[in-house]
């Protein structure tokens, strides 16, 4: 979850760690890091996380353009 306390909307990059797939008909792709952008003043949800997202430790890696005013949340919802 990230919560954007600024006037300004901000994104957050997940990171793909498996960035290559092969699709019988096209061959190999590359998959890109999707971006989720947080509105002013306003939050998303983000996820869940397939397996292509963890890193080699289990975790899902998220950048962000900035921090200032950004609160962010991991929550592990369980399967």
């Amino acid at each position: 979850m990230v919560k954007n306390g600024d006037a300004s909307a901000h994104t957050a990059t997940v990171t793909v760690q498996d960035s290559s797939v092969t699709v019988a008909g096209f061959g190999a792709l590359t998959k890109t890091n999707p971006q989720v952008s947080v509105p002013a003043s306003g939050e998303r949800w983000i996820g869940p996380f397939a397996e292509a997202f963890n890193d080699a430790t289990g975790f899902v890696q998220v950048t962000y353009d900035a921090v200032t005013s950004v609160t962010v949340a991991a929550i592990k919802v369980p399967g």
